[in-house]
C-alpha cells in the first residue's frame, strides 16, 4: 500500500538513505567519545559504559584513533569499512564475512548492546506507545483506540490519511536523527500492518482481528526497522559512490541479516494483552527487547 508518508523503497543517488537523511556532503558524525579499537574481524570492541547524554546522536567531537594498528580511525570506521567491502564483493559470493562484521561492528561501536539500547531513546519511547495502541485495539477494538488517540475525525477517510495521523500520534517528528529513525520505523511497520490486515479495502475496523501474536509480530518488525534505519544513518553513507543496483542489493542483504535475528524470546514469555504499556512495566519490557535485539545482531553469526 503506497502512502504519502512512506519511505517507499530505495530512490535517488543513494537508495540506502531515507529521504530525511542528511546529504552526503554533510555526513553523520563519525562516532562517540569512547576510543574503540578494531578486533580481528574488523569490528571494534569498546567498553560497555552508560550512553552519553547526547540525544542518541554520535558525538561530532569524537577524537580520532591513534596508534600503529588503527591510524585515524573513529569507532565507526571499522563497520563502515566492512559494509563498503561487502558492497565491493557483490556478485563474487565472498562477502558474507564483511556483512557480519559490519552488523556486529555497528553495535560494538556504540559500546555494545546495552549501550546501543540506552541510546535509542526515541526508539524505545515509540515502541512503548506502539505497544499501547496495539494492545488497546486487540483488547477493546478500534473504536476505543480511535477515541483514546483523538483520531475520530479520521475515521472513514482513506487509509493513507489514517496512517499518517496514527504515525503522528505514535512517533511525533523530531529534530534528531534518532527521532527520525523511530518515526521512519513506525511508518514502515504500520504500513505493513495496514497491508496485512486489509485496512486499505476494509477500513480501520479490519484491525479488530489483531491478537497477541499480531502484536508480537508487529513489535518485532518495528524493532528490525528501527535497527536497520539507524544502521543506514550511521554507516550507510560510506556507499554513496556505489551504483543504484548495488545499493539495492546491499539494502536487501542488510534487511535479510537483521530481520530473521530479531525473534525475541521475551515476546513469547509475555502477555501482550495485559501489559501496562503506559507505566514502568511497559518501559522495562521495551528496554529489555531493545537490549535483546541488539545482542542478537552483535553476537549471532
Amino acid at each position: 500500500m503506497g502512502t504519502s508518508v512512506s519511505y517507499g523503497g530505495p530512490k535517488g543517488k543513494n537508495p540506502l538513505l531515507p529521504p530525511w537523511a542528511p546529504p552526503i556532503d554533510n555526513p553523520v558524525p563519525n562516532g562517540d567519545d569512547s576510543p574503540v579499537q578494531p578486533d580481528g574481524d574488523g569490528a571494534p570492541n569498546g567498553p560497555d559504559q552508560s550512553a552519553p547524554d547526547n540525544g542518541g546522536e554520535p558525538n561530532s567531537n569524537a577524537p580520532a584513533q591513534t596508534g600503529s594498528n588503527s591510524p585515524n580511525l573513529t569507532p565507526w570506521s571499522a563497520p563502515k569499512g566492512s559494509l563498503s567491502r561487502y558492497a565491493g564483493s557483490l556478485g563474487g559470493g565472498g562477502g558474507q564475512g564483511h556483512l557480519r562484521s559490519a552488523m556486529r561492528g555497528f553495535v560494538r561501536a556504540q559500546g555494545g548492546a546495552s549501550r546501543a539500547s540506552q541510546a535509542a531513546r526515541s526508539g524505545r519511547a515509540t515502541a512503548q506507545r506502539l505497544g499501547g495502541v496495539l494492545s488497546t485495539i486487540a483488547r477493546s477494538g478500534t473504536a476505543v483506540a480511535v477515541e483514546s488517540l483523538g483520531l475520530g475525525q479520521f475515521v472513514g477517510q482513506d487509509a493513507n490519511t489514517l496512517l499518517a495521523a496514527l504515525v503522528d500520534r505514535v512517533a511525533p517528528s523530531g529534530a534528531l536523527l534518532e527521532e527520525a529513525a523511530a518515526r521512519e520505523a513506525t511508518i514502515q511497520t504500520l504500513e505493513e500492518l495496514f497491508q496485512n490486515y486489509g485496512v486499505q479495502d476494509n477500513g480501520f475496523e479490519a484491525l479488530n482481528t489483531l491478537d497477541a501474536e499480531g502484536i508480537k509480530n508487529t513489535l518485532e518488525k518495528y524493532l528490525g526497522n528501527y535497527i536497520y534505519t539507524r544502521l543506514v544513518q550511521i554507516i550507510g553513507q560510506k556507499l554513496e559512490s556505489r551504483s543504484t543496483e548495488d545499493l539495492i542489493k546491499v539494502e536487501r542483504a542488510v534487511k535479510d541479516y537483521i530481520f530473521p535475528r530479531v525473534r525475541l524470546e521475551l515476546m513469547d514469555q509475555t502477555d501482550m494483552l495485559s501489559m501496562d504499556w503506559g507505566n514502568a512495566q511497559g518501559q522495562l519490557f521495551v528496554d529489555q527487547i531493545y537490549r535483546e535485539g541488539y545482542q542478537l545482531i552483535e553476537t549471532m553469526s
